[in-house]
C-alpha cells in the first residue's frame, strides 16, 4: 500500500511524492505534460516508456527502503527494550544519552534521507538530459528529413513541372505534326478526290464512247443481220427459182423425152405395120392372089 506510514516514510526519506509512484494512462500523461500534446507520436512513446520505466524502479526503491525501514524498527525496538531495562539501573545521566542518541540517529537518517535525494535528482536530471538529448536528436533528425522531405518534395514539384512542361511541348509538337499530317492528308484528298473526279470523268467519257461503239456495233450488226436476211431470203428465193426452173426443165425434158419415146414408138409400130404389110403383101404374092388381112 502506498498510502501506509511506512511506504509514505520510504517516498519521504527519497523525497518522492506517493502520487508519483501511481500509473498513468497515455491520455493522463499528456495532460500531466502539456509539452507533450504536439509532440509526435514517437517522441511521445519514448516518453511515456522512460517515465514508466522510472516510476518502476522508483516504486523497487521504495520498497527496498521500506523493508529497511521495517529492520530498523525491528533493531530500534530491541534496542529501545534493551535501554529500557538498563534505565531502571539508572537515574539522570542516563536520559541524556538517550537524548543523545537518538539526535544522532535522526541526524543519520537525515544524511541519508539528503544523500538519497542527491542521488535521485542526480539520476532524475541524468534522465531528464539524456531524454532531452534524444529529443533534441529526433527533432534534428526529424527537422533533418523535414528538409530532406521538402528537398524532394521540391525535387519532385520541379521533375513534375518539367514533365508537365515536357508533356506540354510534346503535346503541342504532336498537336502540330497532326496539323501538318491533317493538311497534308487533305491535300491528298482533294488530290485523290480530284483524280477520282477526273477519272471518273474520262471513265464516263469512255463509257459513253463505249456504249456509242457498241450501239453502232449492235446497228450495224442489225443491218448487216438484215442484209444477211435479205441476201438468205433473195439466195433462198434464187435457188427455189433454180429449182423451179430446174424441176421445170426437167420435166419438160421429161416430156420432151416422153415426145421422143412416143414418136420412136410410134415410128417403131409404123415401121411394123409397114413390115407386117409388106410381109403380107410377099405372102399374097406367093401364094398367088391376096388375102384378107386378119389385122
Amino acid at each position: 500500500m502506498i498510502n501506509s506510514p511506512r511506504s509514505l516514510t520510504a517516498c519521504q526519506q527519497l523525497g518522492v511524492e506517493p502520487e508519483e509512484l501511481y500509473q498513468l494512462t497515455p491520455d493522463k500523461f499528456k495532460s500531466k505534460y502539456p509539452e507533450l500534446i504536439n509532440a509526435t507520436e514517437k517522441v511521445f512513446q519514448m516518453r511515456f516508456e522512460a517515465a514508466e520505466k522510472f516510476r518502476e524502479e522508483t516504486i523497487k526503491e521504495v520498497k527496498e527502503v521500506r523493508n529497511k525501514i521495517i529492520e530498523e524498527e525491528g533493531k530500534k525496538k530491541e534496542d529501545t527494550n534493551k535501554e529500557m531495562n538498563k534505565s531502571t539501573s539508572r537515574v539522570g545521566n542516563n536520559t541524556d544519552d538517550v537524548d543523545k542518541k537518538w539526535e544522532k540517529v535522526l541526524e543519520n537518517e537525515k544524511r541519508a534521507i539528503e544523500k538519497i535525494k542527491k542521488k535521485q535528482r542526480q539520476n532524475i536530471e541524468s534522465m531528464i538530459e539524456e531524454q532531452i538529448n534524444k529529443e533534441l536528436m529526433m527533432k534534428v533528425n526529424e527537422a533533418k528529413e523535414i528538409i530532406n522531405r521538402k528537398k524532394d518534395e521540391e525535387n519532385e514539384k520541379n521533375l513534375i513541372e518539367k514533365r508537365k512542361m515536357e508533356e506540354k511541348e510534346r503535346k503541342e509538337k504532336e498537336k502540330k505534326k497532326e496539323k501538318k499530317i491533317k493538311k497534308q492528308q487533305d491535300l491528298l484528298e482533294m488530290q485523290r478526290k480530284e483524280k477520282e473526279e477526273k477519272e471518273k470523268k474520262r471513265l464516263d467519257e469512255l463509257a459513253e464512247i463505249e456504249k456509242r461503239k457498241a450501239l453502232e456495233k449492235k446497228k450495224k450488226e442489225k443491218e448487216d443481220l438484215e442484209k444477211l436476211e435479205k441476201k438468205k431470203l433473195q439466195l433462198e428465193e434464187e435457188d427455189k427459182q433454180k429449182k423451179l426452173e430446174y424441176f421445170k426443165k426437167l420435166r419438160q425434158q421429161e416430156e420432151n423425152e416422153e415426145k421422143l419415146q412416143k414418136k420412136k414408138e410410134e415410128k417403131q409400130l409404123e415401121q411394123k405395120k409397114k413390115h407386117n404389110i409388106k410381109k403380107c403383101q410377099n405372102n399374097k404374092t406367093a401364094t398367088g392372089g391376096p388375102k384378107k388381112n386378119s389385122d
